[in-house]
């Protein structure tokens, strides 16, 4: 979480040299986005071992009570793994579309934009 905090960091006196007040807004704005985004990712991390526990709590207690539904619980899981590759196979023309179409952008709208992929 912290190398991404340093990788902001740098990137930011990289290119601390933005004076228009719009890109400096978005920049604030982008910022306050990634320190929002650091701090429920730190909730989510300390969390993380009281969760797995729970988790591999009611799988011991599931398994106890009905002992087959765990082995249906892994097949129904490779199923949906299997159908949602199926599906990004066959949509990954048009997510190229999209992400080509997204990333053209239009010139004219470059003061608007370039702060967007900067930040």
């Amino acid at each position: 979480m912290y190398r991404w905090a340093a990788v902001w960091l740098a990137v930011l006196a990289v290119t601390g040299g933005c004076s228009e007040p719009r890109s400096k807004q978005r920049i604030e704005r982008r910022l306050n986005t990634i320190e929002n985004t650091l701090t429920v990712q730190a909730a989510g991390e300390a969390s993380r071992p009281d969760r797995l526990a729970a988790a591999a709590g009611q799988v011991a207690e599931r398994s106890l009570e009905d002992p087959g539904r765990l082995a249906g619980d892994v097949e129904a899981t490779g199923e949906l793994l299997e159908r949602d590759i199926r599906r990004w196979n066959q949509r990954d023309d048009l997510y190229l579309r999209g992400f080509l179409d997204e990333i053209a952008g239009d010139l004219n709208n470059i003061d608007d934009t370039w702060p967007q992929l900067a930040w």
